[in-house]
């Protein structure tokens, strides 16, 4: 897994942490789902650029594109939130096999790191996106319930 913290952000935290649970979720969600959109086209890009096998005529490259996905934690613990950036779901269950032997390697076939390279080009700009969106998103929240009170 792949975390981040925003720095500089201690006034967006110190409002967020005054929410209840549920609006600090409203508030996180939209902040972190643009924030992968860049990496999952990072992950996409990578995926296009791998050489075609003569063998399976890169249909192994199309499963692989139809299957990076970003997706939300089932499981939260209180003050955590966040998503996954990669293989969900699929019609063929070698595609978790496959994809794993392209990003970590495996015999004498050299890593090619589709994921984690799409993570670390991005990083920046994942912070600057989340905290900019979040930010934008709990300023709406607070004002709607100051003016409802």
């Amino acid at each position: 897994m792949i975390s981040f913290t925003v720095q500089g952000s201690k006034e967006l935290e110190n409002m967020l942490n005054r929410l209840p649970d549920k609006l600090a979720t409203k508030a996180i969600r939209p902040g972190v789902r643009a924030a992968l959109k860049p990496v999952l086209a990072a992950m996409k890009a990578n995926i296009k650029a791998l050489p075609i096998s003569k063998r399976r005529k890169g249909k192994l490259r199309a499963l692989m594109l139809k299957n990076v996905k970003i997706w939300v934690f089932k499981k939260k613990k209180k003050g955590r939130y966040g998503m996954h950036a990669g293989y969900k779901g699929g019609d063929e269950a070698f595609i978790y096999v496959a994809a794993a032997a392209i990003e970590f390697g495996h015999d004498n076939v050299p890593a090619i790191p589709i994921l984690r390279s799409a993570f670390d080009a991005n990083r920046v700009q994942m912070g600057r996106i989340f905290e900019d969106i979040v930010g934008a998103e709990i300023k709406k929240i607070w004002e709607t319930k100051t003016a409802a009170t």
